[in-house]
């Protein structure tokens, strides 16, 4: 039944900037749901591409797509935050602007959430490529639908100890009525790792998130080139947002103890990688002072060498145009 006076069932959440290249396939994909009771919330964050024009055109040929524009950019957070303020569904879903859903995603998310009653409900994520072609790994949270997903596990799958995946990167739906009566909204200055904050906050407050053993979400993985600094630059906005996160947990001991574990990674991360900055100006004083710190540093610093070697390997041994078998992945279960 909806809850929702009338409302549709799903709200989706939709924040863009720039998307342009792979917009049409991500409006279009919710077009071709098979649980038509939806309604698209799509925030354009000032693009200076053809987003806003593609955004104007669908909504002008679906009643059901509701488009906002920002009249600057304002970041991915407040874009998600105002798309919410405004959304009527009983339940709220996310899709980036780069990604699609396959046709049946909405339908099965609903029928799993009737059949669990659950605050937040998650499947599993399809990697494609820029062309929209399969790569062959298929992510899925947990290999026993139904299963719960506790709020010490999430921080501990959580942990960038270099796995490919945590549960941080999927797109679960959840009660309009959770997230309101709570008062839950993005971390404003987080332009990276917001959702895996906001996710983590919703568990604080007790959200009961049950996983699915199912992929229906196609999450889009291409080259984005990105360079010593602007890494640097992320991994310090990953140790802000953990800091909040350890402040919000104030009272679970249990859970901050975690947070702190994850903390001291991303001081090693970002020390680390002030080390390899330093190195490429080929700043001696910089190189020396990187290098202070003891065993459990020096351990991490090893770690991301050997990592680094691996990941060159790999990519000199990648033949162009190899395809992959479909492989299911189970990495936070």
């Amino acid at each position: 039944m909806n809850d929702s006076a009338g409302g549709p069932r799903v709200s989706i959440i939709m924040p863009v900037f720039n998307d342009g290249a792979f917009l049409e396939e991500a409006i279009a994909s919710l077009l071709a749901q098979t649980e038509p009771d939806f309604e698209l919330v799509v925030c354009d964050d000032a693009s200076s591409d053809e987003s806003t024009s593609i955004i104007r055109r669908f909504a002008g040929q679906d009643a059901r797509i509701k488009a906002l524009y920002n009249d600057q950019n304002r970041g991915v957070c407040f874009s998600r935050d105002r798309a919410i303020a405004v959304a009527e569904g009983e339940w709220i879903t996310l899709l980036d602007g780069d990604d699609y859903y396959l046709p049946e995603r909405l339908h099965e998310l609903l029928r799993f959430a009737g059949a669990c009653g659950a605050d937040m409900v998650a499947d599993g994520f399809i990697l494609v490529d820029e062309n929209s072609r399969e790569t062959g790994e298929v992510y899925l949270p947990t290999r026993r639908a139904g299963q719960g997903l506790e709020i010490e596990d999430y921080v501990r799958q959580g942990m960038p100890s270099g796995r490919r995946f945590n549960p941080g990167y999927l797109k679960p739906m959840i009660r309009r009525d959770f997230i309101q009566s709570h008062g839950i909204t993005y971390l404003p200055d987080a332009w990276c790792g917001q959702d895996f904050v906001f996710y983590l906050t919703c568990l604080l407050h007790g959200a009961d998130w049950r996983l699915m053993d199912e992929a229906f979400y196609c999450y889009r993985k291409y080259p984005r080139p990105r360079t010593l600094e602007s890494k640097l630059k992320r991994t310090e906005r990953h140790r802000e947002n953990n800091r909040h996160m350890i402040a919000l947990a104030d009272g679970r001991q249990d859970i901050v103890q975690l947070l702190q574990k994850r903390d001291r990674y991303f001081d090693y991360a970002v020390r680390y990688q002030r080390l390899s900055a330093a190195a490429k100006r080929v700043d001696v004083t910089g190189m020396l002072g990187g290098l202070q710190g003891g065993p459990e540093y020096w351990g991490f610093c090893l770690n991301m060498l050997s990592r680094r070697v691996v990941n060159r390997l790999q990519r000199l041994l990648r033949r162009p145009g190899r395809t992959h078998p479909k492989r299911p992945r189970t990495d936070i279960d």
